[in-house]
């Protein structure tokens, strides 16, 4: 009964992490004018190195994400044309890191939650922590002045990873985040 209880404590952390982790952040040069920005292209040498071997190496990876932002900007009316002639530049950086997330549940009378707070001179000793480890990703989109070479706009989102997906569902995760920052270019 106390391993159902703990795989099923577990999974609901994993659903929890899975749809309340994704944090969206963006930032913008408010004097820099988006009106008129109409055609894009690569920042060269699109992706930055960023020194871990495994993101670096990972070229399905990278060709997945330039693709969903080529995808994204085609379908929003941008045009890529050769790097003379952009309006803005793109580029992007991915970064993965360790977290680890600690949960206390209180099973005073056996259930999960804090029942037993309060009664029967409780005094904390119905606790259980239990620690979940996981890679949490961060995408990092930025729009760069094709003239000045100064960023002018940057979104991101970080978001719980998982390197046992299919290369499907890859690709859809990719999209959705890429989606999700883009959605937010211009601003308004």
């Amino acid at each position: 009964m106390k391993t159902l209880r703990f795989v099923s404590i577990v999974m609901g952390m994993m659903v929890l992490f899975s749809c309340a982790s994704k944090n969206i952040a963006i930032d913008y040069d408010p004097s820099a004018s988006f009106e008129n920005l109409k055609t894009y292209n690569w920042v060269p040498g699109t992706p930055v190195k960023t020194g871990n071997i495994k993101l670096d190496s990972d070229t399905l990876l990278h060709s997945r994400i330039k693709k969903q932002i080529e995808n994204w900007l085609d379908t929003h009316g941008y045009k890529k044309v050769d790097v003379k002639f952009a309006d803005f530049l793109v580029t992007y950086y991915v970064t993965v890191e360790k977290k680890t997330e600690i949960l206390s549940i209180n099973d005073y009378y056996g259930y999960p939650g804090d029942w037993g707070y309060g009664y029967y001179g409780y005094n904390g000793v119905y606790n259980r922590f239990y620690a979940y480890e996981y890679d949490y990703g961060t995408l990092i989109i930025d729009i760069v002045n094709s003239k000045t070479r100064k960023l002018i706009w940057r979104g991101s989102i970080g978001q719980q990873v998982y390197d046992r997906e299919s290369p499907e569902k890859k690709i859809a995760r990719i999209a959705r985040a890429v989606d999700s920052v883009l959605r937010r270019f211009p601003p308004n």
